[in-house]
């Protein structure tokens, strides 16, 4: 069997929808691969977020002093990528894949959003061009859009797959939906309830016929949110 290095920088200490997402991938692909996952904090301090008979293997790193260089999480990189030298590397962290890229290794990076700062720019259009980057996943067509537009001299929308982050498209045919609907997250910029508030303004038969919640952490702790409501 072969081997998968998913490199990350999630955090399994709390329930956070993107620990329980990259949990859950890994299990699923564990039943066809072996799966190393790199990722924060120390695996005996998770939430039982995997599965008791899980059978990917973990290496935790904690930051602490070291969090801004993360000389850990370069250690524990280095270690996997000496110990299963023809492994697969797939990871969100951008960080991560950016290290195993420079040590010649082929990538395939997941991206949720656009590059940000001035290395990661600069590096995109690097990894973008470059035979060892095998594919960069996007998890919108909208965001493969706005990624497409950083290449301006070569078209790399055939370098750019969309798989939506864990969302099920499904048909209806009645206007009413008579059905519950909610919006699980975070309420800050990017995560789009700004524009449920926009729907809910302009058609608001469709969210009193659908019983539509938005369910997030306290306003009190959403700086942003208190500001506005």
């Amino acid at each position: 069997m072969s081997n998968l290095l998913y490199l990350s920088d999630a955090s399994f200490s709390n329930h956070s929808a993107n620990g329980i997402h990259i949990a859950r991938i890994c299990e699923a692909l564990s039943e066809k691969i072996d799966v190393f996952l790199l990722h924060r904090g120390r695996s005996k301090n998770d939430l039982k977020i995997f599965d008791h008979d899980s059978t990917v293997k973990r290496y935790g790193t904690s930051f602490f002093i070291f969090d801004d260089l993360r000389v850990i999480y370069i250690l524990n990189l280095l270690e996997l990528l000496f110990r299963k030298p023809k492994a697969k590397i797939y990871g969100r962290s951008y960080f991560g894949i950016l290290i195993a890229f420079m040590l010649g290794k082929k990538i395939v990076l997941e991206l949720h959003d656009m590059p940000k700062g001035y290395i990661q720019n600069k590096s995109f259009k690097l990894l973008i061009s470059n035979k060892n980057c095998l594919k960069i996943v996007s998890i919108t067509e909208a965001l493969k859009e706005d990624l497409c537009k950083l290449s301006k001299k070569n078209d790399i929308s055939s370098k750019i797959v969309v798989f939506p982050d864990g969302a099920d498209y499904f048909e209806t045919t009645t206007t009413h939906l008579n059905s519950k609907l909610a919006y699980f997250g975070s309420f800050y910029k990017g995560k789009g309830y700004k524009k449920l508030a926009e729907l809910a303004k302009t058609f608001p038969e469709f969210i009193i016929d659908t019983n539509f919640s938005l369910i997030s952490t306290p306003i009190v702790d959403n700086p942003e949110l208190a500001k506005e409501s």
